[in-house]
């Protein structure tokens, strides 16, 4: 029986495109590490296209729990994310 990647996994990285951020965003992107808590690390890339300037941002305060439910949501929100092994 397979394991599920979830299990190798130890983090997730999204970028997001600052023109995105308002404060209904930021409390969505929270809502759902909190919903999602876990032991897996969480890092944030923010971009600018237009200035062509990135950042890359790694959370001390939430830990995730990468799943196929977290991640469709991600998709939802039209997110780019990458996880990590």
């Amino acid at each position: 029986m397979p394991l599920p990647k979830e299990m190798f996994c130890k983090g997730l990285k999204i970028n997001v495109d600052v023109q995105r951020l308002n404060a209904d965003f930021i409390r969505t992107l929270q809502d759902l590490c909190l919903q999602y808590t876990g032991k897996q690390a969480l890092q944030i890339t923010l971009y600018d296209l237009q200035a062509q300037l990135k950042t890359k941002l790694t959370s001390n305060k939430f830990q995730i729990d990468v799943s196929d439910a977290l991640l469709n949501r991600l998709e939802k929100m039209e997110l780019k994310y990458e996880m990590v092994y």
